[in-house]
């Protein structure tokens, strides 16, 4: 009787993923294992100063030394010769989906549906990776650039130009008339700060949006997780430095 393979996959994505998850997706993997001598489990970590880890033990992601390490990404493999079924499980940081795969394969339809169903559960489980910045950039980008905007139009306006009477004849007449925009139509306002703010909001969000990737491997100490560090920095040096030279700035005017 000839048997039919089956394969199904599926992508692994948005998902903040730790020693223990990657614990549990290797438990599953080794649960398939049975006595004969043809099924093999492989587990590989390699981490981003090139140093590789194999083993096909779960106890491999306990290793001590992966605390010091930024891991990369990882690699789980189930495979029966015999029974010939596979399943082949790749995590890797960064929004590559096709570097965040699982694959399964074998002869035996209900249990390639019933390893997708169980791998699925157990990846639902893991802590959603939502970035913040594409979520609220509707109302951040446009008030993070009238923000912006009105800062610099604000700081223009209030340069020293009253010692030297030729730089007066100089200065623009759009920030000569900038302190009596507290009178003048609100709106007005605010689109010049817009248009100023713009494009160095848009650098600014380039980069912070960036802090997310949709799978962020943290499986050694905090230290080394270099995302969730980036984020600390750029959130205290918002919270710090921009939000009270914003407001400063602001109340200045009033």
């Amino acid at each position: 009787m000839q048997h039919i393979k089956e394969t199904q996959s599926f992508v692994i994505s948005d998902r903040i993923i730790n020693k223990e998850n990657v614990l549990a997706l290797a438990g599953a993997l080794v649960e398939e294992l049975s006595d004969n001598d043809n099924d093999k489990v492989k587990f590989t970590i390699v981490c981003t100063d090139s140093t590789k880890y194999e083993g096909s033990f779960v106890e491999l992601f306990d290793n001590p030394v992966l605390q010091g390490k930024v891991v990369l990404n990882i690699s789980l493999i189930y495979t029966s010769y015999s029974l010939d079924k596979s399943i082949d499980i790749s995590i890797r940081t960064g929004d590559e989906a096709i570097f965040n795969t699982a694959v399964i394969s074998g002869n035996d339809s209900t249990w390639v549906n019933g390893v997708v169903g169980k791998l699925n559960s157990i990846i639902k489980g893991f802590t959603p990776q939502i970035n913040y910045a594409k979520k609220y950039k509707y109302i951040a980008i446009p008030l993070l650039s009238i923000n912006l905007g009105f800062a610099a139009l604000s700081l223009l306006a209030r340069l020293d130009f009253a010692s030297d009477e030729d730089k007066v004849q100089e200065v623009p007449k759009l920030i000569k008339t900038i302190e009596d925009w507290s009178f003048g139509p609100l709106l007005m306002t605010l689109i010049f700060s817009y248009m100023i703010g713009y494009y160095p909001t848009m650098s600014l969000f380039d980069r912070i949006k960036n802090l997310w990737p949709k799978i962020e491997l943290q499986i050694g100490a905090k230290h080394t997780h270099h995302y969730a560090q980036k984020r600390r920095i750029y959130l205290a040096a918002i919270t710090m430095v921009l939000v009270p030279f914003i407001i400063n700035i602001i109340s200045g005017l009033f």
